[in-house]
């Protein structure tokens, strides 16, 4: 289009360098130009304003800073998402489907497992309720909900057979004044006497997901409690139980990158991570801003 229009002159502008400082290799198109392409290296004179949305937050806080691990996998994964949803707390609430619904059942039912009120024997009765509690007893496809709720509980209960079940406690991981918290959802106790610490989720293991900080301060703050300890993400849906085994040294990179992170929060530091795929979902899509002038005051 630009060269339809163009009388005299047109200049195309090609960045040889991407915002990280890597090399970008030019586009292929520019060689079907022919010949006559005069090229012309140009120096920016000055570097373009920092974005509003980019700009450190002035903040001041009363309290400790705490978080927990899944807060931190956030930070990680967008800061500015981070900021509006445990700093603004400003986050939003989902839509929930029947499908979200059956997935609240599940957690119920696998809850009241693990504190021991609900017998393995009453689990098709306790399902009924918990579905009927999230109100798909009398719409949708409850036959269908009914019986993959079961399977998933049952899948559950039998990774917890032949081990000795104890209450789970939090778990603190310290950085000076700052700490993250982790919260197992079943800590079980071998023959041998080695504990198994376990996330549970009711939904789909992500691919890298022993891979985000959040894995790590799990590991983290597991073994620091008990050094010989076992992490397990279990995922229901998949019917599937992970071993988190992360080696010393990528532990003590995330060590770092934990560390880091806190100190990014402490110091106001939530940029965006722009993305087309998971921006559009975010609570907080229409508001991804500058914040406001002045200094932000919260107490924790």
């Amino acid at each position: 289009m630009a060269q339809s229009r163009a009388r005299d002159r047109l200049f195309l502008y090609c960045p040889t360098q991407k915002a990280n400082g890597s090399s970008r290799p030019e586009s292929p198109f520019l060689a079907r130009m022919g010949s006559g392409l005069a090229r012309r290296t140009v120096t920016p004179a000055r570097a373009l304003p920092e974005a509003p949305q980019d700009r450190m937050i002035t903040w001041t806080y009363e309290g400790k800073l705490s978080f927990t691990g899944p807060q931190m996998a956030l930070y990680e994964s967008c800061p500015r998402r981070f900021f509006y949803t445990h700093v603004l707390q400003v986050g939003g609430r989902r839509s929930m489907t029947d499908f979200m619904r059956m997935h609240e059942a599940v957690r119920v039912v696998s809850d009241g497992l693990i504190a021991a009120t609900i017998a393995e024997s009453d689990i098709e009765v306790h399902v009924t309720k918990a579905l009927e509690a999230e109100g798909l007893g009398r719409e949708g496809d409850v036959t269908a909900f009914h019986a993959l709720a079961v399977a998933m509980i049952r899948f559950f209960a039998g990774t917890r057979a032949g081990l000795t079940p104890e209450p789970p406690t939090a778990l603190r991981l310290s950085f000076g004044d700052h700490d993250i918290i982790v919260h197992p959802d079943d800590v079980l106790l071998e023959p041998s006497g080695r504990r198994l610490l376990r996330r549970i989720r009711t939904g789909h293991r992500r691919s890298a997901e022993e891979d985000d900080v959040g894995a790590a301060a799990f590991v983290l703050a597991a073994r620091q409690a008990f050094p010989d300890a076992l992490v397990q993400l279990v995922h229901l849906a998949d019917q599937d139980v992970f071993d988190i085994d992360l080696k010393p040294k990528p532990l003590e990179t995330r060590r770092k990158r934990l560390k880091d992170f806190l100190a990014d929060i402490r110091g106001g530091r939530f940029p965006t991570k722009p993305s087309a795929w998971t921006c559009p979902g975010c609570p907080a899509f229409f508001i991804c801003a500058s914040a406001p002038t002045g200094t932000l005051r919260k107490k924790f």
